[in-house]
């Protein structure tokens, strides 16, 4: 009775030592998903930086662009032509370079 007692226990020692290193693999590897995760999350937050900046250029000028057509379209005169498209390019040119040169 006593051996079987002994052989019992040390069958359940063994089983929990068994599922002990188990668990802790199972631990490593769910950290090591998490690690991967945290990582891929700050690509794409970087790449969806990254696009939103390339949409606001594109947009501020896609604005400027709508500008100097809709008033380019309104003007009757060659005269007024020429003066309206170079105040609206240089204005074009200095609202560019803020976007592509921030300043501070």
């Amino acid at each position: 009775m006593a051996l079987d007692f002994a052989l019992v226990s040390a069958i359940i020692v063994f089983a929990v030592n068994q599922l002990k290193g188990a668990f802790g693999r199972v631990l490593q590897e769910v950290q090591i998903a998490l690690d991967l995760l945290t990582k891929e999350r700050v690509q794409l937050e970087e790449r969806i930086q990254e696009r939103t900046e390339e949409l606001e250029t594109k947009t501020a000028q896609l604005r400027s662009s709508t500008t100097v057509a809709r008033i380019v379209a309104e003007i009757q005169s060659i005269g007024e032509l020429m003066e309206a498209a170079t105040k609206l390019t240089i204005r074009a040119i200095w609202l560019l370079s803020r976007w592509v040169i921030p300043v501070g």
